[in-house]
């Protein structure tokens, strides 16, 4: 429907009921999820990177303790306490 009001065209939009039916839409597939490994094969890998970031941790602190940086490491967390305070 168009109305002029002289200068200008104004177009309204359609006349829409309030209540619209609305096509049911396809409900959406969740996803499944599917062991891949076995109970044996996750205590496996479990204690794989458990052992892994027990050495890792190890093998920091060694560096740290070699390079002066556990010094420099206890400095700044001083420093960092004395600035939250």
């Amino acid at each position: 429907m168009q109305e002029t009001d002289g200068t200008a065209t104004v177009v309204k939009p359609p006349a829409f009921p309030y209540e619209v039916a609305v096509p049911q839409t396809k409900t959406r597939q969740h996803f499944v999820h599917k062991r891949v490994l076995t109970r044996e094969e996750r205590g496996v890998w479990r204690l794989f990177l458990t052992l892994n970031f027990a050495i890792n941790r190890a093998l920091d602190k060694e560096l740290q303790l070699e390079s002066g940086l556990s010094e420099l490491v206890d400095w700044w967390r001083t420093q960092k306490s004395e600035l939250a305070v």
